[in-house]
């Protein structure tokens, strides 16, 4: 059995679901590979983690601490420009993970909400279980539909915000909701694992999501370090002024700012730590040059971009630009500029693992680029949001264009010279082709999408989050 200590149980409970997968059991010897040809998946998932928050060795975000992360994105596949496809409500999480399980865009979601029923409408955990893989899944469930919650082998809960842990406030330290009973014994929970089965093991964890963990070691690597607030934190963009007023903290100071950052980046540090202990007891176990790693963020957090705090998650830069990585057994090392969605995980893992893909997935494998073989796999990205505030954006390698429905408003960004989308040169002739340019790129992605809007204006969500029939659980081990 992989070892735990209990002393380590004093720590933030969204996050204590980690400790899940260094308790699985194995029947076989250590160092068994499994079944022919067949590599492990490991994926962490982190909520609410948007791009540019790792360290990469100094290149990447200097004021971040992310060692284990780093060396994922140094042994396998860094893509730079990865995205959520859109989202139907405030909260990107549940339609980010919906999607990216499903292999369905926002546009498909009716086929979503149930089990599969088919090789047609197979999701990724049951693709995988096909195909021969023991899976498992802990952590967020709230926020996938049930139907995709139900095919995993294996359930592991954790205490849900507003549920179990509904006595701690959403913004308070959980400190002294770790002892309660609820959580005492997730670390006996195990996997019990055959020896010879692939694995997939999903971790959907609970950082760096508000509330920011409590961990002294995470905290203190942060004690003295400087840690810097958007230049444009205290700019108010006008039309989300108007449209997310509540996502707006005008008493804000940029020293205010500043220490928001530092937690969530300490937040950021305490999973990368954990991260890294995964990784050595998958190491010490013999398992690790057969498991192929993948980490993403849901979707990304404002911490005073625009203006922004919190989930704000609109086309901005810090709503739907998330990481990416993969790294294991038949991918290269490389930094990726290619325009890629959380669509493409599903149909990439497929067919790393050999399983059966549906013709009705809406992600494009990525394969051929984690070999190294190909540059990119598509020219456009279109994002949508589909809430109260119909908001389009897409962009290309260079270029990026805002839509805003309601106010017939475009906003034209060059991201070579303005990554952060502070200049919109939408107005400017000098850029008048360009701007006419990505009007046209919009109109084709929104038609090849099957973007509903105009027409439905007044869409319904189309993610309904599924309830348990009742007297059901789902199980747990």
């Amino acid at each position: 059995m992989f070892g735990f200590n209990r002393d380590s149980m004093k720590m933030h409970p969204l996050l204590l679901v980690v400790f899940v997968y260094l308790a699985f059991e194995e029947t076989a010897q250590a160092g068994d590979a499994p079944g022919p040809n067949k590599p492990n998946i490991v994926f962490l998932f982190a909520d609410d983690q948007r791009s540019g928050t790792l360290n990469l060795g100094g290149e990447g975000n200097p004021e971040t601490i992310t060692p284990n992360l780093d060396k994922l994105a140094r042994r396998g596949v860094h893509f730079r420009n990865a995205y959520v496809f859109g989202a139907d409500r405030g909260s990107v999480c549940y339609p980010s993970r919906a999607q990216l399980l499903s292999g369905k865009s926002l546009f498909q979601s009716e086929m979503i909400d149930t089990p599969s029923s088919g090789i047609d409408d197979l999701n990724l955990p049951a693709a995988l279980r096909l195909a021969g893989y023991q899976t498992m899944r802990s952590g967020k469930a709230n926020n996938v539909p049930y139907g995709i919650n139900m095919e995993f082998d294996v359930n592991v809960e954790r205490a849900n915000r507003g549920s179990v842990a509904g006595n701690v406030g959403y913004f308070q330290d959980a400190s002294d909701f770790l002892d309660q009973k609820q959580l005492d014994g997730l670390g006996d929970v195990s996997f019990t694992w055959d020896g010879e089965s692939p694995f997939f093991i999903y971790l959907a964890v609970g950082t760096p999501h508000e509330p920011y963990p409590r961990d002294e070691a995470a905290v203190e690597l942060y004690k003295g370090k400087t840690v810097t607030a958007p230049k444009d934190a205290l700019v108010l963009h006008d039309v989300y002024a108007e449209l997310l007023d509540q996502f707006l903290d005008r008493d804000s100071t940029l020293e205010d700012v500043a220490s928001e950052t530092r937690n969530y980046y300490a937040s950021i540090s305490f999973m990368d730590r954990l991260f890294g202990e995964l990784v050595e007891q998958l190491r010490a176990k013999g398992l690790y040059e057969n498991t192929i790693f993948v980490f993403a963020g849901d979707n990304g957090l404002s911490i005073g971009s625009h203006g922004l705090h919190g989930k704000s998650n609109l086309m901005e830069f810090g709503g739907m630009h998330v990481p990416l990585i993969f790294a294991g057994p038949g991918v290269t090392s490389a930094r990726s500029d290619a325009l890629v969605y959380l669509l493409d995980v599903f149909p990439t893992l497929s067919d790393l693992a050999g399983a059966a893909k549906p013709a009705s997935l809406d992600g494009k494998s990525l394969c051929k680029l984690l070999r190294g073989e190909e540059k990119k796999v598509r020219d456009s990205l279109l994002t949508v949001y589909t809430n109260d505030a119909e908001l389009r954006a897409v962009r290309d390698d260079r270029w990026k264009l805002h839509y805003f429905p309601s106010k017939e408003r475009y906003e034209l960004y060059d991201l070579a010279s303005d990554p952060r989308e502070l200049k919109n040169l939408a107005s400017d002739p000098a850029h008048g082709q360009t701007l006419a340019r990505m009007k046209g790129l919009m109109e084709r992605d929104r038609k090849h999408w099957k973007d509903p809007y105009p027409k439905a204006a007044t869409v319904k969500r189309v993610f309904k989050k599924s309830k348990l029939p009742e007297g059901q659980i789902l199980p747990v081990l």
